[in-house]
């Protein structure tokens, strides 16, 4: 799994990935690999997940993958919520 968050999913992959929790420590040892400006917008994405601020979170996901070259398309609201009360469901404070 390390492999594949490290190197990118193949499209066909995807259909067969089974979801993994990550660690507060797991997502932070990711991040320290990066460098430069990766490093600071992966930095923020992870400390907004951790305070579960989800605008910020959506703000810091945004940039860090602007940064990537990549594009992330705003939730509505009612998507938002649910994504949300599901985190705090497994991730309780």
């Amino acid at each position: 799994m390390l492999n594949k968050l490290k190197n990118g999913i193949d499209v066909q992959d995807f259909d067969t990935i089974e979801p993994i929790t990550l660690s507060s420590w797991d997502r932070m040892a990711l991040v320290k690999k990066l460098e430069g400006a990766l490093f600071v917008k992966g930095n923020a994405v992870v400390e907004a997940l951790e305070g579960k601020r989800v605008e910020a979170y959506m703000t810091a996901l945004r940039a860090f993958s602007d940064e990537c070259g990549l594009t992330v398309k705003k939730l509505d609201m009612k998507l938002e919520r649910t994504l949300l009360h599901s985190y705090r469901k497994v991730c309780p404070p």
